[in-house]
């Protein structure tokens, strides 16, 4: 067989084995995330991500204009969706999944007492928010308890520069 064939070259993509230890490990809020698949890989289309949520972790009710999906692997994920003027939780367990519409606005949280790990489904500005905002695994952001967490009002920089808006902004 003509091993040419085999090649792969950006007009000729080709499957490829992804095994768990694969992909950049980001931390974001003291979760981390691994790049899977990048946009770049897809064209543009999506990226996929894999999170592991600690116990007690949250993100903030926010929006943006790019669809995301969450497939919980482990544990149960609580996701926040508005009603009306109220934000109302609603479990997400192991082997479901969670689709959050264009500009809906959610936060999640791990509120059990184990970690919840999760795949991440998203556009590109996603991708590009976890790669600005994340910060290498091995690396330690301690601080003193009861001061303000700079890694968060970065992170909320970070966002707006991604497309991202969280309630109570200005």
């Amino acid at each position: 067989m003509d091993q040419s064939n085999q090649m792969e070259s950006p007009n000729r993509p080709m499957p490829r084995h992804i095994i768990s230890s694969d992909g950049e490990l980001l931390s974001l809020l003291g979760a981390a995330v691994r790049l899977k698949i990048t946009s770049r890989e897809t064209l543009g289309a999506y990226c996929v991500c894999e999170g592991r949520l600690p116990p007690g972790s949250f993100v903030p009710l926010h929006y943006h204009a790019e669809v995301e999906a969450f497939i919980v692997l482990k544990g149960t994920l609580e996701l926040l969706e508005m009603k009306g003027a109220q934000a109302e939780p609603f479990s997400v367990e192991a082997g479901e999944m969670a689709f959050i519409p264009s500009n809906a606005v959610h936060g999640f949280r791990n509120v059990s007492g184990v970690h919840v790990r999760i795949l991440i489904i998203g556009g590109p500005r996603i991708e590009s928010f976890f790669i600005e905002a994340g910060t290498p695994q091995s690396q330690s952001n301690e601080r003193e308890s009861g001061e303000p967490d700079p890694e968060f009002l970065r992170m909320l920089e970070v966002a707006k520069r991604h497309g991202q808006t969280f309630l109570g902004e200005s």
